[in-house]
Order: structure tokens, then sequence, then C-alpha cells
């Protein structure tokens, strides 16, 4: 999941937070990357702290990013 923390209706963190409750079974199958424009060291004080959270990325997404990521999840 690409989240973005700057959302209508629900922020990020609402999500992160609906998300950890979740089953541990639903959450081992999902990847979350924080994919956001801000630019807060305290929002990513809190996304570092968040388990669920693979890392945290700022827009623009490039191929280098990208490419990032997967290495990460290989």
């Amino acid at each position: 999941i690409f989240l973005d923390l700057n959302m209508p209706i629900m922020d990020g963190f609402r999500f992160l937070y609906e998300f950890s409750l979740m089953s541990d079974e639903v959450k081992s199958k999902i990847k979350i990357v924080v994919l956001t424009s801000s630019d807060n060291s305290n929002d990513k004080e809190k996304v570092a702290a968040n388990a669920d959270v693979l890392t945290y990325i700022s827009k623009p997404l490039t191929d280098q990013k990208l490419g990032d990521i997967a290495s990460m999840l290989a």
C-alpha cells in the first residue's frame, strides 16, 4: 500500500491506527510505504516508530525510489 499522510476524510495516521487493529495474519501479507509530500520531522518520527510501515518516501516517486522499495521487498 502506498499511503499518503494528507488525505481527505481519513488521514494516513488514522489509517495506520485502523490497520494496527487488524489481525496479524492480515497484516503479515501487506506492506505499507508512506509516500507523502509532508516534510514534517514529527511525521517522519511517528512513521519510523510504526512497525507496520516499511519505509517513508517523500514525493515525487521516482524510478530510483521505486527501485529502493523493490529491493526492500526482495
